[in-house]
């Protein structure tokens, strides 16, 4: 309790105005809980529940308690409200809050599922317990009510979304599509290698023939060598000269 409001309840007392309108509100569950305060919830206050005798008992300590508006108390160990977080607002930084719009559906099965933003494969998919918290899908495919089918993985994170009528985006079927797509590239590719392969297979042939033909085979440019000394074909000269 501040001084502030000390000083007003001990004013209200003197001056008889001894009733004092507790702030209460229901959880989840239908606990009623309150900071026996005047006013909203605020950080600093000690939170209690109203038992069934109307007596008030420290609310259970070191936990998250949420409303049934969707906000969330959390308490320290001394039942000490430490934090309040408004429905679809998460703290950021310091001093920063940024607030969050979740897209909600229900299952075929009558459970209820909430997303960030909207249902998109990398997204996380969670699940509304009995206690309205949201917690991580399990793994497999969810079907919602109005037919859209959503696979995740065992981390909660939506891998495929089919629409009715759509191939839908990371889906079984868009996957077998684009893998169609690639083996047909890839099958071209190799009749174009293969092809080719051929081609060069019947020009080395030609070539090998072209070599082995006899009027190809190289003309021999050899010179021919002289063993005669340069004295003997001197003499040699100086005879037809004598003749």
């Amino acid at each position: 309790m501040t001084t502030e409001q000390a000083v007003k309840l001990i004013k209200e007392m003197l001056f008889g105005k001894t009733e004092i309108k507790m702030a209460q509100a229901n959880l989840m569950d239908g606990t009623i809980v309150t900071n026996n305060l005047e006013g909203a919830f605020e950080v600093g206050q000690t939170l209690y529940v109203v038992d069934a005798d109307g007596n008030l008992v420290l609310a259970p300590a070191n936990q998250e308690h949420q409303l049934e508006d969707g906000t969330i108390v959390l308490l320290d160990e001394a039942s000490i409200i430490l934090e309040i977080k408004a429905p679809g607002v998460s703290e950021m930084t310091e001093g920063e809050v940024v607030e969050q719009e979740y897209a909600s559906a229900t299952l075929t099965d009558g459970t209820k599922i909430e997303v960030e933003g909207d249902f998109e494969v990398g997204k996380k998919l969670y699940v509304i317990d009995a206690d309205g918290n949201r917690v991580e899908a399990p793994s497999g495919e969810h079907t919602t009510e109005s037919g859209i089918v959503i696979t995740v993985d065992a981390e909660g994170t939506i891998t495929g979304v089919k629409r009715p009528d759509e191939a839908g985006e990371g889906s079984l079927e868009g996957f077998s599509s684009e893998l169609t797509t690639l083996k047909l590239s890839v099958e071209k590719i190799l009749d174009l290698i293969q092809n080719q392969s051929q081609a060069f297979d019947a020009l080395k042939n030609d070539y090998q023939e072209f070599k082995a033909s006899e009027d190809k085979k190289p003309i021999n440019t050899k010179k021919e060598t002289y063993s005669q000394s340069f004295s003997d074909y001197r003499l040699e000269m100086l005879k037809k000269l004598n003749k």
